[in-house]
């Protein structure tokens, strides 16, 4: 009887180190991934806020505007179109987002700025880059002064750099897409970070 039992937990413990033996072995960085809806999408948030790491409705991104940094919305004018298109409460978007808590009524618009990373930087590349590497600060390319506020008409494995107001760089991959030609579509992306210290 004794003998069973010492077996038994003999078992259960090799099973036990077994089990945490695994996981110590998956060393696999936890990645930034963000979904954002654009402006008539009922169910998934349109703002981002880069500090926080989290997405936010409209209502409550009016509330928070000094943490918003990205915002995704669609649009078609006459002279252009934006389908599926991140950007920033700074960027002077009008005749999106409507009602009280609309962009243009934020206390606080960060303005982000966008760009094609300065080196080509392929997504098997991309996959690479440890977030918080301060490599990622060099694919934001300065020389383009005044930078672009928005990143549009994107499509899947599309890179791009941007600064946000508060100085963290950043690079983000699309990973997919729903409905980029409608005004409740969606957009899921990965984000890498990196912030100077002063």
């Amino acid at each position: 009887m004794n003998k069973k039992l010492f077996s038994v937990a003999a078992l259960s413990l090799l099973l036990a180190f077994g089990f945490s033996g695994c996981k110590d072995d998956d060393n696999e960085p936890q990645k930034n991934i963000v979904k954002l809806g654009a402006q008539s999408n009922a169910t998934i948030g349109a703002f981002y806020s880069v500090s926080e790491k989290k997405v936010y409705t409209q209502a409550l991104a009016f509330e928070n505007s000094a943490k918003i940094d990205l915002l995704c919305f669609y649009e078609v004018t006459d002279t252009q179109s934006n389908y599926t298109t991140l950007s920033s409460p700074g960027a002077n978007i009008t005749g999106i987002f409507t009602g009280e808590t609309s962009v243009t009524n934020f206390a606080t618009k960060n303005l982000t700025k966008f760009t094609l990373p300065a080196t080509e930087l392929t997504v098997a590349q991309f996959d690479l880059i440890i977030d918080g590497d301060a490599s990622i600060a060099a694919f934001y390319n300065a020389t383009i002064t005044s930078g672009n506020k928005k990143a549009k008409l994107l499509e899947v494995d599309d890179i791009y750099a941007f600064l946000t107001q508060d100085g963290t760089y950043g690079l983000f991959k699309v990973i997919s897409l729903s409905n980029p030609e409608n005004e409740a579509g969606w957009i899921e992306f990965e984000l890498k970070l990196y912030k100077p210290t002063v």
